[in-house]
């Protein structure tokens, strides 16, 4: 399977400060609740999936899913839910990273506090197709990321996003090439 542009922490002294700061995390969460319990079980989430704590990373990211939901915050549960995908693409479950994304998108579309998350959606669901080696359809959801970020005005958005239009469109010229396809047909 190829991997397209994960987040990784790859250096021993990254891992090693990551590690530290995740378990800083985990003894501090005890004391949180609410709100803030939310955002660090969702952080810590995170920083367990890059440390390869797939199973962990599930737990966190659920339960900060069920509090969002019992506090009445859709804007955390989304993003949650988003974050919880991507563990489920990292830990080798395609189809469960897939399903969760097009039900995210479906909860975005009934959900107004948390319309600012449908760019992640189609930049993960991209990530997830061109790993599946299904480019064109991963360099059409990048598209539509890229216009909604422009919209946004997020310049670290728009540029994580060129760049993964970038690298689409070199897999797929390199991978038609190797077809004897044309690579500058119109996809």
């Amino acid at each position: 399977m190829m991997h397209f542009l994960r987040d990784s922490l790859s250096s021993p002294d990254d891992l090693a400060r990551a590690s530290i700061h995740f378990q800083h995390g985990l003894q501090a969460l005890q004391a949180l609740q609410g709100e803030e319990r939310i955002r660090v079980l969702g952080q810590l989430g995170s920083l367990a999936r890059q440390l390869g704590h797939f199973e962990q990373a599930s737990q966190l990211f659920q339960e900060a899913i069920a509090l969002s939901a019992h506090f009445g915050r859709p804007r955390l549960e989304v993003l949650n839910r988003i974050r919880l995908a991507v563990n489920q693409q990292y830990s080798g479950l395609p189809e469960a990273a897939e399903k969760l994304l097009l039900e995210v998108l479906e909860q975005i579309g009934t959900t107004p506090q948390a319309e600012n998350y449908r760019d992640f959606v189609f930049y993960h669901l991209g990530k997830l197709y061109a790993e599946a080696g299904q480019l064109q359809q991963a360099l059409k959801l990048f598209e539509t990321a890229l216009i909604l970020r422009q919209q946004k005005r997020d310049s670290d958005l728009i540029e994580t996003t060129e760049v993964a239009i970038a690298v689409a469109r070199h897999w797929l010229d390199m991978t038609q090439k190797a077809q004897g396809e044309d690579p500058y047909a119109p996809y």
